[in-house]
């Protein structure tokens, strides 16, 4: 069994499809249902977001890995990039914001989220099985002028 993934997306909607189905595969065997779901469904926002703010014709790079029972996947794009800093991690966006949501559910999702964005965003994010949800937010546990770090006690989304 491979223990990573490396894929370099163009940055057009129609690539989304053969990442995902990639990933999806990469993940089948091994892992609870529930750690698939959530590590899929958090990088196909952070792919998504890659694709759709990135502008550029650079390709979108992802590396997904597994060690035991923890997945890590990495999310690097050549954009102009942002401030991390206006992240909101503590509760989701307002519904007429117009972006934002990917992160969050991203953030919510995992055990641990870095985000650094300069010239390009480069997005690294973790989980592992065993991980308990309940009632807590996601703590801000770093932050400076280009990188934000973000990790959790439990989720604050209910359990499924």
């Amino acid at each position: 069994m491979r223990d990573h993934l490396v894929r370099f997306v163009t940055p057009s909607p129609e690539a989304l499809s053969e990442v995902r189905a990639a990933i999806a595969s990469f993940l089948a065997l091994g892992l609870s249902r529930e750690l698939r779901s959530a590590m899929l469904l958090a990088l196909d926002e952070i792919i998504t977001n890659a694709v759709t703010h990135s502008g550029t014709d650079g390709p979108i790079i992802v590396h997904v890995a597994r060690d035991g029972d923890r997945v890590l996947a990495t999310v690097r794009d050549s954009g102009s990039g942002f401030d991390p800093r206006c992240i909101q991690c503590d509760c989701p966006p307002a519904l007429h914001a117009e972006g934002g949501r990917g992160l969050y559910i991203a953030i919510q999702l995992m055990d641990s989220v870095t985000v650094y964005s300069d010239h390009g965003t480069i997005v690294h994010m973790s989980r592992g099985e065993g991980r308990q949800d309940g009632p807590s937010a996601a703590l801000r546990a770093f932050q400076s002028e280009h990188i934000v770090r973000f990790a959790h006690r439990p989720s604050i989304l209910p359990a499924a």
